[in-house]
């Protein structure tokens, strides 16, 4: 009933972007992209932090923004780093297609709906990390058969050629537009392409997409 497939490219020997996906329950699948702030051994303790204080809160059985809400309370209590993370979560319902999203200060997803794709630029709060008192927004969408959702961090969008010329959003869906909606292709393809953009200019941030 549902294809995932994710890649993450650490700029660094350790990464501070992660993915994951998981079952809820029989019938709903959590899929997570997130990006933290700053690189090197911090960011990916942090981000580890970040990845179990989220997916905890997920299987406790809470709504999803009491979800967060506790997974950003959890984060601000141990964060002497003052570090903070974006985090864009998604919630299917694999019997009626109903897509729950929290964005938390992260890059709009791209959603392919009926053969078209398009930015989902869902009203998102702040990065987790940065207050106790972040209020949440939770939004639905309904996926229909063959619908994408294309989840990304910043390491896609402002990937520089050796110019420093951003790859930026009207590049990659104009990119993703002319691709097979298919996990495995969509996402090599991508990758390929920002390789090709970025030529000899050095990977400047971690490159993740779900």
């Amino acid at each position: 009933r549902l294809e995932l497939y994710a890649s993450m490219t650490p700029s660094k020997s350790v990464g501070g972007d992660f993915y994951d996906f998981f079952k809820v329950d029989e019938n709903h699948e959590a899929a997570i992209i997130a990006d933290v702030s700053g690189k090197g051994i911090t960011a990916a303790m942090f981000m580890m932090n970040a990845k179990v204080a989220i997916k905890e809160a997920i299987l406790s059985g809470k709504p999803l923004i009491q979800a967060m809400e506790k997974a950003n309370v959890d984060l601000c209590e141990h964060n002497k780093a003052r570090m903070f993370i974006t985090v864009f979560l998604a919630i299917l319902d694999l019997k009626t297609g109903e897509l729950k999203c929290v964005n938390a200060g992260h890059n709009p997803p791209l959603i392919n709906h009926k053969g078209s794709w398009e930015y989902c630029k869902i009203k998102h709060s702040i990065a987790l990390g940065v207050s106790k008192k972040i209020k949440f927004t939770e939004v639905s969408i309904k996926l229909e058969h063959q619908d994408s959702l294309f989840m990304y961090t910043d390491g896609v969008t402002e990937a520089k050629d050796i110019n420093d010329n951003l790859f930026g959003e009207e590049r990659l869906i104009n990119f993703i537009a002319k691709q097979d909606n298919q996990p495995r292709s969509l996402l090599n393809n991508t990758l390929d392409e920002l390789k090709a953009y970025a030529g000899d200019a050095p990977q400047s941030d971690d490159i993740t997409i779900v």
